[in-house]
């Protein structure tokens, strides 16, 4: 079992702060995974309810979330500022930066805690779910989405070919992350996980979309120098192609995504 990476919270704010402005451009497989989690999405019987989007990136499902409850107050909150400044210009209330792990908000004053390929950025996934316990009344809703530990295992092991080093960012397995719900207290509704198989030209457009969204590798063993051209090469010709009967030259790079809808219950 992959061990879960530990990132330093202002390299990742930086990172996704640079990447802001054009985020959105390169966020298909996000997109994708956020309207899949709306699916998800449970009835609210109250006309006043409060929502908050908990790593809301650029706002873009804040806005879906106030499309799907009306008459709610919906709330983003990002770690990084830089997307925030994003966020400001379409969401209807004032973003707030803020951490998943120490969340800004008062006890018991929430009503749905959604968080959408979010959380596999936080050091402690246990954390993080304590404090969505935390701010949800109730009978309060998780709804999220993270990645699992085969996201990126094609680029995993073509760099293990070059070197010891960490190129790719570690995530939480299916079973730990369930593991972490249930410790939090939580009630799980649904709890599952899809395989997706992203196809690229080559994998230099892969890297170029990890870092146009700001998530290129993270953590801290990762190499402090750029990877001289022969050891790139080396991991371009490990990482897998395409087989030989298809009509075009691809590679496919893998993301296992892990959604799940859990309850608060009555405290």
């Amino acid at each position: 079992m992959a061990a879960h990476s530990m990132f330093s919270k202002s390299q990742v704010a930086q990172s996704f702060g640079l990447a802001a402005y054009d985020y959105d451009h390169f966020a298909s497989l996000q997109q994708y995974v956020g309207y899949e989690l709306l699916k998800m999405a449970p009835p609210l019987s109250m006309d006043d309810a409060v929502l908050i989007d908990v790593g809301a990136g650029t706002g873009f499902f804040s806005v879906e979330l106030q499309r799907r409850y009306p008459n709610s107050h919906t709330l983003a909150l990002d770690l990084s500022e830089g997307m925030m400044r994003v966020a400001i210009e379409r969401v209807a209330t004032v973003p707030i930066v803020g951490d998943a792990e120490s969340l800004p908000i008062k006890s018991s004053t929430v009503d749905l805690v959604f968080s959408s390929l979010a959380i596999q950025w936080c050091n402690s996934t246990l954390a993080a779910f304590n404090e969505f316990y935390r701010v949800l009344g109730p009978k309060g809703y998780l709804l999220f989405s993270t990645l699992g530990t085969q996201t990126l295992n094609e680029l995993r092991k073509a760099w293990s070919e070059v070197d010891s080093h960490s190129h790719v960012n570690n995530f939480m397995s299916f079973d730990d992350v369930l593991v972490n719900l249930e410790h939090a207290n939580f009630e799980v509704l649904e709890f599952r996980r899809e395989l997706i198989r992203s196809r690229y030209s080559n994998v230099m457009s892969l890297m170029k979309e990890l870092k146009g969204l700001g998530a290129h590798n993270l953590t801290q063993d990762r190499p402090r120098k750029l990877m001289s051209k022969r050891s790139i090469k080396k991991m371009l010709h490990a990482y897998p192609k395409s087989r030989p009967e298809a009509q075009e030259e691809y590679v496919e790079a893998s993301f296992e995504v892990i959604v799940g809808l859990a309850r608060a219950g009555v405290r």
